[in-house]
């Protein structure tokens, strides 16, 4: 009984670092992918390019949001499975302690996807409501 514990114990681990890997991997991605789409808007500002790109881009990081929030959860669920005195939780308490006071884990995993999404969106729109406020003085 007690070696399957410990089996159990070294998966939690192992799925933890696996889990946290993935997030950082999936929102380092999404920040190359944002970059990639603002940067192609701005340049083709002006341009009957422009729009279809915003769209092209909200559509693309709100599917590439939806793991990265799905990673979060689940390794906020892994690391609610350890208990109190494991050196994992230990150092995230600590970490969360930090100059803020809050976790920047979840910043990540939640705020920030969703912040750019926000902003992508809001973008678009504004764009749209140019072109249609253009479109009807003229």
């Amino acid at each position: 009984m007690e070696e399957q514990n410990d089996r159990n114990r070294r998966e939690l681990i192992e799925e933890r670092a696996f889990i946290e890997n993935i997030l950082n991997q999936r929102f380092n991605f999404f920040i190359i992918f944002l970059s990639l789409i603002a940067n192609a808007a701005i340049m083709a500002n002006k341009t009957k390019y422009f729009i279809p790109i915003l769209i092209f881009g909200v559509i693309i990081c709100s599917l590439l949001s939806l793991p990265i929030i799905r990673a979060q959860k689940k390794l906020d669920i892994y690391l609610g499975e350890f208990p109190n005195d494991h050196p994992v939780i230990t150092v995230n308490e600590k970490a969360n302690r930090g100059v803020f006071g809050f976790s920047a884990r979840r910043i990540i995993g939640y705020a920030i996807p969703l912040i750019a999404l926000i902003f992508l969106i809001g973008w678009l729109l504004f764009e749209i409501f140019m072109l249609l406020g253009t479109h009807g003085q003229a």
